[in-house]
């Protein structure tokens, strides 16, 4: 009799296992379904933010390159007004010299 109940304890261990083996390989499945899916969803997210990091970097590189022609233009621009401020007084001191000869000298 001691030997049946110990089989029958072994055998209702052994259905044990099997039930939980079965349960834990569904939750493993399961698991991998998961992984799977976040995995994909992370994959499109990161070529979304790749993506979007090249439109800006894009845009950064044309605002530099704007703001580099900006600065060439802007010294140019200085440069030119230099030249006619320069030219403005040589014409001042032109124009003393001219009216000191042509009206003499002041009172």
């Amino acid at each position: 009799m001691r030997f049946h109940a110990k089989k029958c304890s072994l055998q209702e261990q052994k259905e044990d296992l099997r039930k939980r083996l079965s349960y834990t390989t569904h939750k493993l499945e399961l698991l991998e379904t998961e992984f799977d899916s976040t995995r994909q969803y992370l994959e499109t997210e990161l070529r979304r933010a790749q993506e979007e990091l090249e439109k800006f970097t894009d845009k950064l590189r044309r605002i530099q390159s704007g703001y580099s022609a900006l600065q060439r233009i802007n010294q140019d621009l200085e440069e030119r007004i230099q030249r006619t401020e320069n030219s403005t007084k040589l014409i001042d001191m032109v124009i003393i010299v001219v009216t000191k000869e042509c009206f003499g000298p002041g009172p």
